[in-house]
């Protein structure tokens, strides 16, 4: 950004004539920094909701897929190494479909930090009120893209679909099925948050041990007490939710597999699916 930042060294004497000068000067702006500022935050954005979405079709295309359509390993049928192979689909053949919906999700995120920023800088009171309106909105708009999306890259990993053909088969599962979908990920989401919280006190907790026993030089006055514990706290909190999410993944796995082949489970596994069955008979009914 120092290179393109107007009044740098290397903008004034760019080229070394005449030419060169007014070249350089015309490089060198407030608006050219905005555009790398603009163009570096963007393809983070992007490149982290792409990597993070091929991780989820990974898990749900790689071994819970491959437990529900061709059941345990003990039974012979699951094919060799389902994440490996799970993992080379969707950053290859899916990587498409992928991309195009981290796209969406990337851009209403720009959108929103665009908003965020100009509603801080706003020096009318009113300008500010609806720029924080459009913020809040525009940021329920992409909480409801991003869980709809999940869904979609399961449907992308488990069958293989473009990203069109999923998002229209995800939206048909969610008139059927939605309120079912809504409940099942709340009860698992309460269960998986309330287990980070419980491993970031633990950890909370085995941080305090180790300051008072270890008596670490550093911390001979108790100064950096609170930190230390601050940051194990919300270290064990990441740490748990990060693995927790394999296990949503997997929730959410064998929820579309229900609902587009129910019958797939009552030969993999006909005790769980006689169970759901007795409780919940319209959730093994097919989407038609």
């Amino acid at each position: 950004y120092a290179k393109w930042t107007p009044g740098n060294p290397t903008c004034s004497n760019y080229g070394g004539t005449t030419y060169g000068t007014v070249r350089g000067a015309s490089r060198c702006s407030s608006s050219t920094v905005a555009g790398l500022i603009f163009f570096e935050t963007f393809s983070f954005l992007w490149t982290s909701q792409v990597i993070g979405n091929v991780c989820l079709a990974t898990v749900a295309g790689g071994p819970f897929g491959a437990w529900y359509y061709f059941g345990p390993r003990a039974d012979g049928m699951m094919p060799r190494h389902p994440t490996t192979s799970s993992f080379v689909r969707a950053s290859t053949l899916s990587l498409g479909s992928i991309a195009f919906g981290s796209l969406i999700v990337a851009v209403l995120d720009l959108l929103r930090l665009i908003l965020n920023a100009a509603s801080n800088d706003a020096n009318d009171a009113f300008a500010a009120i609806l720029a924080c309106c459009a913020a809040f909105c525009l940021t329920c708009i992409q909480g409801l893209v991003e869980y709809f999306n999940r869904y979609a890259y399961i449907e992308i990993a488990l069958y293989g679909k473009p990203y069109i053909p999923a998002a229209k088969d995800t939206w048909r599962l969610f008139k059927d099925r939605g309120i079912d979908a809504l409940v099942n990920d709340s009860l698992v989401g309460v269960a998986l948050t309330f287990g980070a919280y419980i491993a970031g006190l633990l950890s909370g907790l085995f941080a305090y041990i180790y300051l008072r026993y270890t008596q670490p030089d550093y911390n001979n006055d108790g100064q950096y007490t609170a930190p230390v514990l601050l940051f194990a706290f919300l270290i064990g909190i990441q740490c748990s939710l990060t693995l927790s999410s394999a296990i949503e993944a997997g929730v959410s796995t064998i929820f579309v597999g229900l609902a587009e082949d129910p019958q797939v489970l009552a030969q993999r596994a006909p005790a769980l699916f006689s169970m759901i069955a007795q409780r919940y008979p319209h959730v093994v009914r097919g989407i038609v």
